[in-house]
């Protein structure tokens, strides 16, 4: 069931969202996307200090 209403949702947001912020304490996070981006020759994702 929470699939669906993640699937729900994210259908919802696709088109309506200029930027994705995901929290600065999900370090696992930004290591997989980091990991993903340097496997497809793209620059790692910049932090922001907030």
């Amino acid at each position: 069931m929470l699939m669906k209403e993640q699937n729900r949702l994210l259908k919802g947001l696709i088109g309506h969202l200029d930027f994705l912020t995901f929290g600065k304490n999900e370090p696992a996070l930004h290591h997989y996307h980091n990991t993903y981006r340097y496997a497809l020759g793209l620059q790692k994702l910049s932090l922001i200090k907030v």
